[in-house]
């Protein structure tokens, strides 16, 4: 009995700094974390066996994402500010000299601020589709839609804007029995419609396509502009994100398109992508559920 005894103390005493050091490494960071730095971590060196191995390892991860979580947080609020920054500093010059007699109060310059309130209710619009779809609530009403009739008359609407930038409109309208809210839908194609017409408009052509395979429909929207830089795909749908060549708001846009867009695929429960166009230019397609 005591050599069961003596040997059981002798392994307690072996095993208990194995489980204590890594135990007391995981308060020292926990307590570092909730002090606000979010760079801690717990060297692999404290050591630990089985479950604490994988609780040392859950930490790590679980700092990692409060620190990349943080950092996006921050990234965020700076361009936002960015964006909102522009417009409301036009808005505010040109109302103050008016005010002071500085300009005068013609209907061209009201029509130029006009346009900056609506660029500011877009990007607002904008943030809200994206933040919502962020914390999974943005909503939409799905029902039988037959995508070839929607983008039709899309592209009727926005025809003569096309035309006045010297694209010429190519449409291959397949028919396509998607599950899906019409108005989102129609939100996200404009998008891609936009984006073609600001980057791409010098390739001189847009193709908008649809049809169906498998068990999903499909909206797709090539140009034929100076194509995608394929190491970039990956970030092209993140909320502010804009390649190296255009990265000036003028030209650039809010940097938000194609985030709406993802969001708005994403609640659907459908995906879009973007890849090189076999020829020069890009390839854009938004797939939904069919019904």
């Amino acid at each position: 009995m005591a050599r069961h005894l003596l040997a059981g103390i002798l392994i307690a005493l072996i095993i208990a700094p194995r489980i204590g050091r890594p135990l007391e490494a995981v308060s020292a960071a926990a307590q570092r974390v909730a002090d606000g730095d979010l760079s801690a971590r717990i060297d692999a060196k404290a050591g630990g066996v089985g479950e604490t191995a994988n609780l040392i390892d859950s930490f790590n991860r679980m700092a990692s994402s409060l620190e990349r979580f943080q950092r996006q947080s921050v990234e965020s609020s700076a361009a936002i500010a960015h964006e909102l920054r522009t417009p409301l500093t036009i808005l505010q010059g040109r109302l103050q000299g008016m005010v002071e007699g500085v300009f005068e109060t013609k209907p061209r310059d009201l029509e130029g601020l006009i346009d900056q309130v609506e660029s500011l209710s877009r990007i607002v619009s904008d943030l809200n589709i994206v933040s919502l779809a962020q914390a999974g609530r943005l909503s939409v009403h799905q029902e039988p839609v037959w995508l070839e009739e929607s983008m039709a008359s899309l592209l009727h609407t926005v025809m003569p804007d096309l035309e006045k930038a010297g694209l010429i409109v190519e449409a291959d309208l397949r028919p396509a029995n998607g599950f899906a809210d019409a108005s989102r839908v129609r939100q996200a194609a404009l998008v891609l419609i936009e984006n073609v017409k600001r980057h791409a408009a010098a390739g001189g052509s847009i193709r908008v396509e649809t049809g169906v395979d498998d068990r999903q429909a499909f909206i797709r929207v090539l140009d034929r502009g100076p194509g995608i830089n394929p190491d970039t795909v990956d970030r092209m749908f993140e909320p502010f994100w804009r390649s190296e060549a255009s990265r000036s708001r003028a030209t650039g846009g809010s940097g938000l398109g194609l985030s709406v867009v993802a969001s708005i695929a994403s609640a659907h429960g459908g995906s879009v992508s973007a890849a090189p166009r076999d020829g020069g230019g890009a390839v854009f397609e938004l797939r939904l559920p069919r019904s």
